[in-house]
């Protein structure tokens, strides 16, 4: 991959932990020329987590440690107190509005 590709890992999280918002960035890794600005154009929709998790175990950590992609982790948004419970469901209003945010996210980083 190009040093300039931007690696959008979409994964799930818990509704409880991005404060009420329809989707979460974190584990963000070359962003920081972008972060507060994207804060600002997308904090409305979006709860952005500063710091990293899983840092060995993530494909964030992969892409973007590893690799030194621009990459960060998408949050959406699931019901319950469980990660790997597999009663888990995502309803279509969820993919909807994640789509949303994605295709946004994709026109912004084109407009870099």
């Amino acid at each position: 991959m190009d040093k300039n590709t931007i690696v959008f890992v979409v994964d799930t999280i818990l509704e409880k932990d991005i404060k009420g918002k329809s989707a979460s960035i974190t584990n963000a890794y070359g962003l920081e020329p972008y972060w507060n600005e994207m804060k600002e154009k997308f904090g409305d929709n979006i709860h952005f987590m500063n710091g990293l998790f899983e840092q060995t175990e993530d494909e964030t950590w992969i892409y973007g440690h590893k690799y030194k992609l621009k990459t960060f982790y998408l949050g959406v948004p699931i019901p319950g107190d469980y990660y790997h419970s597999t009663e888990l469901k995502v309803n279509l209003k969820t993919i909807d509005r994640t789509t949303d945010i994605i295709v946004d996210l994709i026109k912004y980083f084109q407009s870099k």
